[in-house]
């Protein structure tokens, strides 16, 4: 069921970057933070925005959970915090292939069954294709 529609403001806050909000409602998340949503202050109309406190931003730049399990623990959507994340510009892991490690063992990678490769480099058949394709790419782009 929804909650009820707050009408008047509950207190005043200040978010992360000092800026003053007029709260209309409030709950505690799973990890215990308060999640606020309202106004900027002297704004009239127009709808509530979840409001970035400072806990917040700390809970989320130290937390190392993936991003659903963040907006579970955080009751908020997906897309609520990946805008959070812009605004604090906390970026992705970019995974950058190991080229070096390619042309080393692309004699390996070519010839050995893709079983022989799981076992003698340790990798899931998944990363045995990934850097198959990968050598592809390399070979294609030499000619």
């Amino acid at each position: 069921m929804a909650s009820k529609y707050k009408k008047f403001p509950m207190k005043t806050i200040k978010d992360w970057e000092s800026e003053d909000w007029v709260v209309f409602g409030e709950h505690q998340t799973q990890v215990g933070l308060p999640l606020y949503k309202g106004r900027i202050y002297g704004e009239t109309y127009g709808h509530y925005a979840v409001i970035l406190t400072k806990e917040l931003v700390d809970f989320i730049k130290n937390s190392d959970l993936k991003l659903a399990e963040l907006t579970l623990s955080l009751c908020i959507s997906k897309d609520i915090l990946a805008c959070f994340k812009r605004r604090l510009n906390i970026q992705r892991k970019m995974h950058i292939p190991d080229y070096a490690w390619i042309e080393q063992h692309q004699e390996e990678l070519m010839s050995l069954k893709k079983k022989q490769l799981q076992e003698f480099f340790q990798i899931t058949a998944g990363q045995v294709d990934y850097r198959r394709n990968l050598l592809k790419r390399m070979k294609k782009d030499i000619k």
